[in-house]
């Protein structure tokens, strides 16, 4: 049975960044994200680029019903995931109060329901299976406390730069912690989280900055 990495939020940003990485050294792949164009393109571009198998689905982790599809048909596939990277997030800013209340939901059910959900399925399938590693990338964004502002952004390297790739040093990270996942027993799972601290162009961090700004012209005074 071909052993597979399977990533969420695979189509751009920290997730390709990952998606690349894991290709590079040789490991089969299942992409998730809602962009099933650029999935395919992008499953393309790794097959030929580095000879691996990449499979791919087009699932919106805000829907649990999707989520739940995709748990069954992961299910009856002849796969063996052995490595789980929980990448896909979305994020908003501003006070709480002034959200509006189907974009909070659908932040819980992506970055705590969804990636519960998967957490808890994979990681019973990877006991089972004789273990296996689980990967969930943070964001900085969740260091700072108070209003988050365009300069502390910066301050932290989440504020974008329009580049194509991450940054060689935070690419640098990304690859030494994936090289530092170590094998585990069987009555052992490993669960390791990740904040790399560079620029990276993502939709989370337009999100954040959108969010941001809109937030002051609101503030009062």
């Amino acid at each position: 049975m071909s052993r597979y990495a399977l990533i969420t939020g695979a189509s751009s940003g920290i997730g390709l960044a990952i998606a690349e990485a894991l290709a590079r050294r040789g490991r089969n792949l299942i992409l998730l994200a809602r962009q099933r164009d650029a999935l395919e393109s992008i499953a393309c571009e790794l097959t030929q680029r580095f000879g691996v198998e990449v499979l791919f689905s087009s699932c919106d982790l805000s829907e649990p019903l999707q989520v739940s599809g995709l748990l069954q048909e992961l299910e009856l596939a002849d796969q063996q995931i052995d490595l789980l990277v929980n990448n896909a997030g979305i994020g908003s800013a501003g006070a709480f109060i002034r959200q509006d209340w189907s974009r909070e939901q659908q932040l819980l059910e992506v970055n705590v329901l969804a990636l519960a959900r998967l957490c808890h399925a994979l990681g019973q399938r990877m006991a089972q299976q004789g273990g296996g590693q689980i990967l969930n990338v943070a964001s900085v964004a969740a260091f700072p406390t108070g209003a988050v502002d365009e300069q502390l952004l910066r301050q932290q390297g989440l504020c974008a730069e329009p580049v194509g790739r991450p940054a060689p040093r935070v690419e640098k990270r990304w690859r030494k912690s994936l090289g530092a996942l170590p094998r585990t027993d069987p009555q052992r799972l490993l669960s390791q989280r990740t904040d790399p601290r560079g620029r990276l162009e993502t939709q989370r961090t337009d999100d954040v900055l959108r969010g941001s700004r809109t937030a002051r012209r609101q503030r009062p005074g």
